[in-house]
């Protein structure tokens, strides 16, 4: 389809050229209430659209949906509404609206339908993302290098807001494993939760594993997908090797990917368990396991806290869990006030 301004108010035509496939996701399966991708195509002109070039040039379909989300929200906060992140004019944006994006989005009313301000981390990634699409304006000549330095010169959002999500409880752990059962669908949803809980794998990494991925010999999970296009190699335990195993008994050895869906009970094996699936395992077996709701990244947060509780340092805890820095590993880190507590009485003075 074409993306147009019928009135002409912010200048652009966009024809069709390339396809971008975005959108949410609209379906659910019946038995395993998982969702079933249907992608709405846009069609633009790459090489004068600064959005386009900068969504098609991420390297997941995670980061291109958080990135769509974010400039659509910066687009409608510049906009009053009446422009999205297709039909907002990027390349009339200077210093004085992105200082007034960064103003109204951690005030009381930062949109019309919201009255209470955005998170420190929801403000400093959509001025991050405005940024991102002003650097690929400066590329395509819609905006001047001069222009260009006054935006990158403001500044993120500082302060510190309480961490977000939740590591499980050892019983919590235990409640969701058993609340996977004996069919094929419990046998397949605790490889999932194996695959999460034991090796910290991202959602969209765990989706992107095929049988290869897997080496049961070396104990050795595979990920050739990761975040920023990073391979890396993570080590599991003998728990994970036996859940894993369970699971191929009855998915076979053939190539293709590791997790497929199930559907009616039966197995889908040229299907792959995409990442709005794997979000829905973990909701319906929360939930039937009585605990408060688990998210893929909950799993994530319990395998580095873990990690850090067993006497992994944060380099070893960043490798593994495949961050660039440490510093982001330490946002995960929820060992709470017993464990600092028992840091601070192992401390002697020397009196």
């Amino acid at each position: 389809m074409d993306i147009e301004d019928p009135g002409g108010r912010m200048g652009i035509c966009v024809r069709c050229v390339v396809t971008l496939m975005i959108g949410p996701p609209i379906g659910r399966e019946a038995e395993m209430n998982e969702i079933v991708k249907s992608q709405q195509s846009i069609t633009i002109r790459l090489d004068r659209y600064p959005v386009a070039v900068y969504i098609a040039s991420l390297g997941s379909e995670n980061s291109r949906e958080g990135v769509k989300w974010a400039l659509d929200l910066a687009a409608a906060v510049l906009s009053s509404g009446t422009c999205d992140a297709f039909t907002l004019d990027w390349s009339q944006l200077r210093y004085q609206h992105i200082a007034a994006l960064k103003s109204k989005l951690i005030s009381e009313d930062p949109t019309p339908r919201r009255s209470q301000p955005y998170s420190l981390s929801t403000t400093n990634l959509v001025l991050s993302t405005v940024k991102g699409v002003m650097k690929h304006c400066k590329k395509l000549k819609l905006t001047t290098p001069e222009d260009l330095n006054d935006i990158m010169e403001e500044k993120a959002v500082r302060g510190q807001a309480l961490p977000s999500g939740r590591a499980l409880t050892p019983q919590e752990v235990r409640a969701l494993f058993n609340a996977c059962g004996d069919g094929i669908s419990g046998i397949r949803d605790r490889a999932v939760l194996a695959i999460l809980l034991g090796a910290g794998l991202r959602r969209s990494e765990l989706s992107a594993l095929d049988r290869r991925d897997w080496h049961e010999s070396d104990l050795l999970i595979v990920v050739r997908r990761g975040k920023g296009r990073k391979a890396r190699e993570v080590p599991v335990g003998k728990r994970v090797e036996s859940i894993l195993s369970g699971w191929l008994e009855i998915r076979g050895d053939e190539p293709g990917a590791l997790i497929t869906s199930v559907r009616s009970g039966m197995l889908a094996r040229m299907m792959r368990l995409g990442d709005t699936g794997i979000y829905f395992v973990l909701e319906r077996r929360s939930k039937d396991a009585g605990i408060p709701k688990v998210s893929p990244h909950d799993c994530r947060r319990t395998y580095i806290t873990n990690l850090l509780l067993n006497g992994a340092d944060l380099a070893i805890a960043a490798k593994l869990a495949g961050h660039a820095s440490v510093e982001t590993t330490a946002i995960y880190d929820r060992r709470g006030i017993d464990s600092m507590r028992e840091a601070a009485e192992g401390l002697m003075l020397p009196i």
